[in-house]
C-alpha cells in the first residue's frame, strides 16, 4: 500500500473495500494494524447498519466486521452484532437454513445453484457465528 493511499479513502468507503483492510488489519503486523484501527473504527459505522429493517436487502452487516468476540471491531459492533444475532435468529427458514437477502434480477432461473450454495455458506455462517457469541 503506498504510503497514504489507505489515509486517502473516505470513511464511508465501499463495504467490501472496508472488509478487505479489516481482514488486512487482524492479519497484519501492529504497525500496520495500529494504522488502519481509527479509520476502520470510524467507517464501520457508515457501512453498517444495527437497525434490522437495513438488514432486509444486500449491504454491511454487523456480523461481516465482527464474526467473531476477539474479532478487531467486535468491541465497536457489540451491541448491533447482538441485534443482528437476533434477527438472524427471527429468519431462519422452515428448513433451518438461511437464504440470500439479494436478489439475482433477471437471471433469478439461471442461478438456482447460486442460490443453494449461498444458502450453504450463510448457514455455516450464522451457525458458528451463534456458537461463537454464545448463542448456542
Amino acid at each position: 500500500m503506498a504510503e497514504g493511499s489507505f489515509d486517502a479513502l473516505p470513511d464511508d468507503m465501499e463495504v467490501h473495500v472496508m472488509m478487505c483492510f479489516m481482514r488486512m488489519a487482524e492479519m497484519a503486523p501492529d504497525v500496520v494494524a495500529e494504522r488502519l484501527d481509527p479509520k476502520l473504527r470510524r467507517g464501520v459505522h457508515l457501512v453498517t447498519s444495527g437497525n434490522a429493517n437495513d438488514w432486509q436487502n444486500y449491504g454491511g452487516r454487523p456480523l461481516w466486521f465482527a464474526p467473531k468476540p476477539d474479532s478487531l471491531l467486535a468491541d465497536e459492533l457489540e451491541d448491533s452484532v447482538q441485534s443482528q444475532l437476533d434477527y438472524e435468529i427471527a429468519a431462519q427458514a422452515d428448513d433451518g437454513s438461511w437464504k440470500a437477502f439479494w436478489s439475482y434480477g433477471d437471471r433469478e432461473h439461471q442461478l438456482a445453484t447460486a442460490k443453494v450454495e449461498w444458502a450453504g455458506y450463510l448457514t455455516l455462517r450464522n451457525l458458528l457465528a451463534f456458537k461463537v457469541w454464545g448463542r448456542m
